[in-house]
């Protein structure tokens, strides 16, 4: 892409603001993504032919972009869709989940299914060095969870779960499934944020509650659907037909939503919840977005294509949608701003608002090529 000069001077003067915002206001954070259009953009290098493509994710300081593929490995890219790296997997039954972990931008975790074990296995990518690795008797591997501190995993299939720590190399516990519905295999699995508490689903009747250092059931909620847990650890969304938002100290559920279409992939991240559900023609998707301050839908897109995963950033900013052939369309969430300048002196004008308020603030500019998005910190 060429710029005149006008354009030049224009993405100087921008870039100068936000470094001389940088150094004014050192508790303002500053990111910045570039060419987010809402277009399918085309194919991940690497990504173009062969092997499907089955999980992506962003690690934890959204500066690397993970993307699975089925038997080679784990293609890593930069914000700009850039290789930056790749892990190779062995594995006979093809890799199905990888996650990041939730502190450490450099550690991943992979799981590899087969017959009749699952291996899971947590990588460094600086060194490419597995750090963990242990099988497990899941033929039918479904979910994965880190907890918060980076140090386990939770981890279900089928009739079991379980949680290992990743630095003794051991099983924590197995579930105690006494007094749950003994057809209700477990599907996904997600850990709470303040760590007390792991959740689990079988996409059936029941989400069930279990203390996240004994394993022993704390509760069950008599709805089943796919799950996730807001970053605060306080709500919880069950998504089947509807997404019933569970608040975990009232103890009851404070705010149900109808969507259109049976759910399939549901993310939590920042103020955004995300749930990709199956069209009337069951060919395509629908995206519902959610503002998690209010409630409230923010957007619905209808998808021609299926993407086989949805990625978050962890501020819940930008959404990229994957499908299985390596196809990706990135996806800016702007509906979270509080103040969306149109100029630079509006913008500088906002940086000093937004760091006299004591609550959080996001500030976006968006032009026709570039998006910016200021979190203040206070």
């Amino acid at each position: 892409m060429s710029l005149n000069r006008g354009d030049q001077v224009r993405m100087y003067t921008i870039w100068i603001a936000l470094f001389i915002s940088i150094i004014i206001f050192p508790g303002t954070r500053i990111s910045v993504v570039t060419g987010l259009n809402g277009e399918i953009r085309g194919q991940i290098d690497g990504l173009q032919v062969g092997e499907p493509t089955t999980d992506a994710d962003w690690n934890s300081d959204n500066s690397i972009l993970a993307v699975s593929r089925i038997f080679s490995g784990i293609y890593l890219y930069n914000s700009s869709f850039q290789e930056i790296g790749f892990i190779p997997i062995s594995t006979s039954g093809g890799i199905s989940k990888i996650a990041w972990s939730p502190i450490n931008p450099k550690v991943i975790a992979v799981v590899s299914t087969g017959t009749p074990n699952t291996r899971i296995e947590v990588w460094n990518i600086d060194d490419t060095k597995m750090l963990f690795s242990t099988a497990l008797p899941l033929s039918d591997f479904h979910s994965i969870s880190w907890s918060p501190d980076g140090i386990k995993l939770a981890i279900v299939g089928g009739f079991i779960g379980e949680v290992w720590d990743i630095t003794t190399r051991a099983k924590s516990f197995e579930f105690d499934r006494t007094g749950t519905l003994a057809d209700d295999s477990l599907y996904v699995v997600d850990w709470n944020s303040a760590e007390n508490l792991i959740a689990t689903d079988g996409v059936g009747e029941e989400t069930v509650f279990w203390n996240a250092n004994t394993g022993n059931k704390v509760a069950t909620i008599p709805s089943g659907g796919f799950i996730a847990w807001s970053p605060n650890g306080s709500y919880i969304a069950i998504v089947n037909e509807t997404i019933q938002i569970f608040d975990t100290d009232l103890n009851q559920v404070i705010s149900p939503i109808l969507i259109n279409g049976r759910p399939s992939l549901v993310k939590w991240q920042g103020n955004t919840l995300v749930i990709s559900s199956f069209n009337d023609s069951q060919m395509g998707r629908v995206i519902t977005l959610i503002n998690t301050n209010t409630f409230e839908v923010i957007d619905t897109i209808e998808l021609d294509y299926t993407p086989a995963i949805i990625a978050l950033t962890s501020g819940g900013e930008v959404l990229t949608l994957v499908d299985s052939a390596g196809n990706f369309e990135v996806l800016p969430i702007t509906s979270n701003c509080n103040f969306s300048p149109t100029e630079i002196i509006q913008l500088i004008t906002d940086i000093t608002t937004a760091n006299g308020t004591p609550e959080p603030d996001t500030i976006c500019l968006t032009d026709s090529t570039y998006t910016f998005t200021t979190a203040h910190i206070p």
